[in-house]
């Protein structure tokens, strides 16, 4: 990763051709991170070496153990219901159906944001 860069360029570039594609996801940044939304909620954000997901506490359990999966830790802490994935090659993403198919179902079944500023 060049010096100064918080993600691999080329990890975004494979993950919005996997996902900008599909209806209502939109582009976005989290921290400076570029993260995929589907209704407001973020799904996914290219960190570090890896991308991130959100799914639902089970499938990241089944999912953290296997090689480059771990669950999400900014600031060190883990994040429930995050998962990292990390990997060498940015085409190994494109396996990830299953995940990428888990986490917009879940984000998808979540109840809209409110609106900022209104409670």
């Amino acid at each position: 990763m060049p010096a100064g860069k918080k993600y691999r360029e080329d990890h975004k570039e494979t993950m919005d051709d996997l996902l900008l594609n599909r209806p209502g996801v939109r582009l976005g940044q989290m921290f400076g991170h570029p993260a995929y939304f589907l209704r407001d909620h973020m799904f996914a954000c290219v960190v570090e070496e890896g991308v991130c997901f959100k799914v639902p506490d089970d499938y990241a359990e089944s999912r953290v153990g296997e090689p480059g999966v771990e669950f999400f830790k900014p600031g060190g802490q883990p994040m429930r219901g995050w998962i990292q994935i990390d990997r060498e090659e940015s085409d190994e993403y494109r396996e990830e159906h299953h995940l990428i198919q888990t986490s917009m179902t879940f984000v998808g079944s979540l109840p809209p944001k409110k609106p900022k500023g209104k409670k």
